[in-house]
């Protein structure tokens, strides 16, 4: 897990020996995955688990609002002064991935926090 220099948190992906900051749209599941791993662990972990959660979970709705359509490239990367924004073509397509709607999902669920029911209907209000 790395934070961008606005404060984004994401997880880069190690390539051949080297870091790459990039973050694929398969990867937002880990927001939920973490808020549920949270859930069953020691109460003093909890709160930083469910931080990064949260922080995962902001990032890859970054990677949805920087976009025209607001729906989330495939891949988005953190470097040459871009954060969460696809580069490439290679990367800028969307093929009905549910990671960001699950993770939405999950942090519903654990914080009741309303801003996740936003998040998720914002997706499905494609223009």
């Amino acid at each position: 897990m790395r934070k961008s220099s606005s404060g984004l948190t994401y997880i880069a992906e190690w390539k051949g020996g080297l870091l790459e900051h990039k973050m694929g749209h398969l990867t937002c599941f880990a927001g939920g995955m973490i808020a549920l791993g949270a859930d069953g662990a020691p109460d003093d972990k909890t709160g930083h688990q469910m931080e990064e959660a949260a922080e995962i979970a902001r990032t890859c709705h970054e990677s949805y609002a920087r976009t025209a359509l607001k729906l989330g490239p495939e891949a988005f990367r953190f470097d040459g002064g871009v954060e969460a924004i696809a580069t490439r073509q290679n990367e800028k397509y969307f093929i009905l991935r549910p990671e960001v709607i699950e993770t939405y999902m999950y942090m519903w669920r654990f914080t009741h926090d309303p801003k996740y029911r936003d998040w998720g209907w914002e997706a499905v209000q494609v223009k």
